[in-house]
């Protein structure tokens, strides 16, 4: 059981809780420290086998709460615990299945535009809450009063904030962030054999 599953129904009224704070997160990081230390014994192979069998029963897992419940969100006990728990380990098995080299899932990953994504992620992550709540209250009721369409104010809400978002988030990137990359010359980074046990251990 997770700390989420022990925290989660004392503070079920107050659902963000279970998305902002960092304690409630930290199995979340915790599923990833997992993986990367199974990775580096003789469980390997095994666990690299397994991702997508995981992967697809965690997911066939989400979709039947949210067909239970009528939504995806955390103010249903049972996604505020079953459900974060098996959106944390289909996460993990998508790594894990991205580690097994020339695999669709590693060259769909590794296509360009998604390793764009991913350098520029940590800026997206940051800026897009604060530029959603700036421009959506008034950007979709201006659209939805001159075209008396939901459907398209969402869309256009959704292209305008992703699109500043993104702009916002590569000048932040070659403006600031890569400041502290230059920094990762003065750590060494060359990594060892990995930890294999020894039989007779």
């Amino acid at each position: 059981m997770s700390i989420r599953d022990i925290a989660c129904f004392p503070a079920i009224h107050l659902p963000r809780i279970l998305y902002t704070s960092t304690f409630d997160r930290a199995d979340d990081l915790l599923y990833g420290c997992i993986l990367a230390l199974l990775t580096r014994t003789r469980a390997r192979s095994l666990i690299l086998a397994s991702a997508p069998t995981i992967f697809a029963a965690c997911c066939a897992c989400c979709v039947l709460l949210g067909i239970q419940a009528g939504k995806f969100t955390t103010d249903s006990p049972w996604i505020a615990t079953f459900g974060l728990v098996s959106l944390d380990l289909a996460a993990a098995a998508l790594i894990a299945m991205s580690l097994v080299p020339r695999s669709k899932t590693s060259r769909f990953l590794g296509t360009p535009l998604l390793r764009w994504f991913g350098r520029y992620s940590y800026g997206i992550y940051v800026y897009h809450y604060s530029l959603y709540g700036l421009i959506t209250h008034w950007l979709r009721p201006f659209i939805n009063a001159h075209f008396g369409s939901k459907l398209l104010a969402v869309l256009v809400n959704a292209l305008v904030v992703g699109g500043i978002t993104c702009a916002i988030a590569v000048a932040s990137y070659h403006l600031y962030e890569a400041r502290f990359l230059k920094i990762k010359r003065f750590f060494s980074y060359a990594s060892g054999p990995a930890l294999i046990p020894r039989d007779d251990a």
